[in-house]
């Protein structure tokens, strides 16, 4: 990460003899490249910063930095352009990235600490290295191809992103805390972890990983008032849950025979296990009233139960190709 040795060599940056190149607009310190670059090094800036590439030549570079206000980077002209940003051993409060709809912009970030990034508009390539970032906001963001390594993101809002390629160093990138998603305004974290687990799965590389962000992306997507059904069957990925609920529904109708017709605990459970899992009626010399109507009824929920294990041994396979 960024070292003393580094931070000692920063130096406050002042638009002191404003040029066409670097001035000030009302509040914002506006750079446009000079010989097609703007190159930003070893300072610190107290402004608010815009860099405004003007063509496609144009490339940002931006080295051991430190940005107390916002930067952002946000093209010129309504024209197409591919200008290159290359960003490392910075410390960044808020860095927004608009591209136009025809531009297609290499953005790169490497070894930095930034409280929140924006994406919008169109990349051709967008990299992370070993950077950390408190929240990722990317809204109406088009890209080719995106990677993430040794980089820790904490909080995520994403709205109308498409992407192609994800490449990911890590496997473990399911996440079921739901406070780590942000919402806009037509949104719901249901609907945040979607767009997410969608985004992430194409780069898991276990079975497992897989099957955790499936789970994710189900309970992401089952309506509130059918949740409450499926989640004791595990949304067909989580087989721990599904065994275990299998398990309280047999102890508790056990206990039920064991209250209602006197059942010895031993029978009352054979009973149980057998209709639960035979889809069937046991052999009892009971014929107390509503037995048959209550073994139906755990019957009916066994066959639930049983298709649903066929359900996620399919899922699993599905996974394995």
């Amino acid at each position: 990460m960024i070292s003393t040795e580094d931070v000692k060599l920063r130096v406050l940056s002042e638009c002191l003899r404003p040029s066409e190149y670097d001035y000030m607009d009302l509040d914002i310190r506006r750079i446009l490249p000079q010989n097609g670059k703007i190159l930003l090094e070893n300072a610190i800036f107290e402004e608010t910063i815009a860099l405004c590439p003007s063509d496609a030549e144009n490339e940002i570079t931006i080295r051991n930095c430190e940005f107390k206000k916002d930067i952002f980077v946000r093209s010129q002209m309504m024209i197409s352009k591919s200008y290159k940003i290359y960003i490392w051993l910075s410390n960044i409060k808020k860095i927004s990235l608009y591209n136009n709809d025809n531009d297609k912009t290499k953005f790169c970030i490497d070894n930095c600490d930034i409280e929140s990034l924006s994406l919008s508009g169109n990349n051709s390539e967008t990299s992370f290295f070993s950077t950390k970032i408190e929240t990722f906001i990317i809204e109406y963001f088009k890209s080719d191809r995106i990677s993430i390594y040794g980089t820790q993101i904490n909080k995520y809002k994403l709205f109308n992103f498409t992407h192609y390629e994800v490449n990911f160093d890590a496997d473990n990138l399911v996440i079921s805390d739901y406070s780590k998603f942000i919402t806009t305004e037509k949104q719901t974290k249901k609907n945040v972890s979607e767009i997410y687990h969608r985004f992430v799965l194409k780069s898991a590389k276990s079975i497992n990983s897989i099957r955790k962000i499936n789970y994710e992306l189900s309970r992401a997507t089952y309506p509130k008032h059918i949740s409450i059904f499926i989640w004791p069957l595990g949304y067909f990925y989580h087989l721990p849950r599904l065994f275990s609920s299998m398990l309280v529904c047999i102890i508790l109708y056990s206990l039920v025979y064991k209250i209602l017709y006197h059942d010895k605990i031993l029978d009352a459970v054979f009973n149980s296990v057998f209709v639960f899992l035979t889809v069937g009626f046991s052999k009892t010399s009971c014929d107390y009233s509503g037995l048959d109507l209550l073994m139906l009824s755990e019957s009916f929920i066994g066959t639930i139960y049983m298709a649903s294990i066929l359900t996620s041994i399919l899922n699993f396979r599905n996974e394995q190709k």
